[in-house]
């Protein structure tokens, strides 16, 4: 029984990694040409391997396929194998528009799932970004509040004291505390501001490598797309996805 794991070689049990390898491994091996395949079966094989990593690679549509998978009384396991199957058994012809429509929905749907994979790790990452971004701010607005606090405590304290202590020492000795404590505020802003920028500067180098992996992801769809077409053209004359 054909199920989208045994399509990537894999068991029910592959890890996130396993997948990723199966798939480069399979998708090196059709670019290459290697395994004597036909056109004809390296365009099959390659819709049936990008439609199995479209659904394991993403962890919801993984857990759905699964939970159909080992319930017997609800799904049959070999829906995504038999229909790959149909398109090149006795049931349709070399060439037949049959073939081809089924052919062009299954591509269609490979690279749809690639491209809304991609987009949700980008978006799972930007809202990671943000919520950090969040949380430094709150913890130094907490920072703040607590000098603040502090400041409103030594000014009651002050205020006591200058009912007790003779008026001039009592300056005296305000104004020494004054000096040391903004000096004291100064270097601790000063360094609250060195970490906030360094967090800053880290928040945009991930920005930055987040753009590039989804640039080179976008790379990777688009030469992909290109090389189904190409397949397409060897076998139909004409391109089907677009």
């Amino acid at each position: 029984m054909k199920t989208l794991y045994s399509i990537l070689g894999l068991t029910p049990e592959a890890t996130t990694a396993q997948i990723e390898s199966a798939y480069a491994t399979f998708l090196a091996k059709l670019q290459s040409g290697a395994g004597g395949l036909s056109a004809e079966e390296a365009g099959n094989q390659l819709v049936a391997v990008k439609e199995a990593y479209a659904v394991l690679s993403n962890p919801v549509a993984r857990q759905r396929y699964n939970q159909k998978l080992f319930a017997p009384e609800t799904f049959h396991a070999q829906s995504a194998a038999t229909a790959f199957g149909a398109s090149t058994g006795a049931g349709s012809t070399p060439g037949g528009g049959f073939g081809i429509a089924k052919i062009a929905v299954v591509g269609a749907i490979a690279l749809l799932g690639l491209y809304l994979y991609s987009n949700s790790v980008k978006e799972r990452e930007r809202l990671r970004i943000e919520h950090e971004h969040k949380v430094l701010m709150k913890a130094v607005q907490v920072e703040e509040d607590r000098q603040n606090h502090n400041a409103q405590v030594q000014d009651v304290i002050l205020e006591k004291s200058i009912n007790q202590v003779d008026d001039r020492q009592l300056r005296m000795d305000q104004q020494h505390f004054e000096r040391e404590s903004a000096m004291a505020q100064r270097q601790e802003m000063q360094q609250r501001q060195l970490e906030m920028q360094q967090q800053q500067q880290a928040l945009r180098e991930e920005e930055r490598r987040q753009r590039q992996e989804q640039s080179q992801r976008q790379q990777q769809i688009q030469s992909e797309k290109r090389y189904l077409q190409q397949l397409e053209r060897e076998r139909y004359g004409r391109v089907i996805t677009h």
